[in-house]
């Protein structure tokens, strides 16, 4: 195996950029930025698709800028949060993620939901708000992840969803979320539904929020999942629901 070092200097934010880029695997690298206005570690745009980064650790300062994300899909070159045709069939697997306003953000389309992307068994340390941000995904797995934070920001949440289809989110730990540690807003709400959300096996805590909430979902499975907060489970227009197995357990109010 070969450990030797190689650094790259370049003058983008991100410091490993797909911009339509396709059918590349990274994998066991160590992939930094130090920027200190913004930085990606990791950024897929332009319709960079069925690429994987894998078993790396990716770092980004820590930062209570928006602008700074391990991991991204992001149109723009100068925030994580630029919705395009951004990439489809990406897998983000097994790596460590270190630091960011964001550990990943994966920011689709509104008029073109973008299809498959993966975020798959990785351990986020130190994340100053998000753990994992979506929105605009059809598709998307959000499987096995630990997730961890600063500490330092009470309205720190875990996975936060919006205006997606079929979303799996499967055996996560989002233990001690300072706030939700799992919000889904718009979910098979607004678009034909391609396949059934299935939220099974994660386990969801909040130190000051909701364990799970979600608001304006349809056609959701809810399977064996454990969740604490002030609200274990609290939801809102919520239709072909299946909820069973479940543990709830509510600090203040309801479970």
């Amino acid at each position: 195996t070969d450990t030797s070092l190689v650094t790259i200097t370049n003058n983008n934010l991100a410091t490993v950029q797909f911009d339509n880029g396709s059918w590349v695997t990274i994998k066991n690298v160590s992939i930094e930025h130090t920027g200190t206005t913004n930085a990606y570690g990791v950024q897929f745009r332009n319709q960079s698709d069925n690429n994987c980064i894998d078993s790396c650790r990716i770092t980004v300062p820590l930062s209570t800028s928006s602008l700074f994300s391990p991991v991204c899909w992001s149109s723009s070159e100068t925030s994580p949060s630029g919705s395009g045709l951004n990439g489809e069939f990406n897998k983000v697997s097994n790596n460590h993620i270190v630091h960011g306003y964001y550990g990943v953000r994966v920011q689709g389309d509104f008029n073109n939901h973008q299809d498959g992307n993966q975020v798959i068994n990785n351990i986020f340390e130190d994340i100053y708000w998000y753990g994992i941000y979506y929105q605009y995904q059809d598709s998307l797995d959000i499987i096995g992840n630990e997730l961890d934070w600063t500490g330092t920001n009470v309205n720190a949440d875990g996975i936060y969803g919006f205006d997606s289809e079929g979303t799996h989110v499967k055996g996560n730990d989002a233990s001690d979320a300072p706030d939700w540690a799992f919000y889904m807003a718009d979910g098979n709400f607004d678009n034909p539904t391609t396949r059934r959300i299935e939220v099974d096996n994660n386990f969801f805590s909040s130190q000051n929020d909701y364990g799970m909430f979600m608001d304006d979902v349809n056609d959701i499975d809810i399977f064996h999942n454990t969740a604490y907060g002030t609200y274990g489970f609290r939801y809102n227009d919520v239709a072909g629901m299946q909820c069973r197995n479940n543990i709830f357990v509510g600090s203040d109010f309801y479970s």
